[in-house]
């Protein structure tokens, strides 16, 4: 996550190709839905695009049971990784949020 919000690409594909072949409870997955909500709170305050009135928002739909979800949801080890890193529990199955907002764009 570092190295992403440093801006160093190489850096954040070398060391996820690292955690990658170890990663069994998404920790991967995790770190970086968290990056990209870390970015989104200081590019979203930035000159370039606040100093410009660009808003910046994200929207993170949180945990949802898919097939990824399965494997780490099965053991107790996996569903405690997951709760120490998720401030909610797991949600539904995908079809409850299947519908995703309309994007909005900033005027003029």
């Amino acid at each position: 996550m570092q190295a992403l919000l440093a801006g160093d690409e190489d850096a954040a594909v070398t060391r996820a190709e690292e955690v990658a072949q170890h990663d069994k409870n998404g920790i991967l997955y995790a770190s970086s839905k968290r990056a990209v909500a870390e970015w989104v709170r200081t590019a979203a305050i930035s000159a370039e695009l606040a100093g410009a009135g660009i808003p910046l928002n994200a929207v993170g739909t949180g945990v949802i049971m898919t097939p990824m979800m399965e494997p780490i949801l099965a053991t107790e080890e996996g569903l405690a990784t997951l709760l120490s890193g998720v401030p909610m529990p797991p949600h539904g199955p995908v079809e409850a949020v299947a519908v995703a907002p309309t994007p909005h764009l900033a005027h003029q």
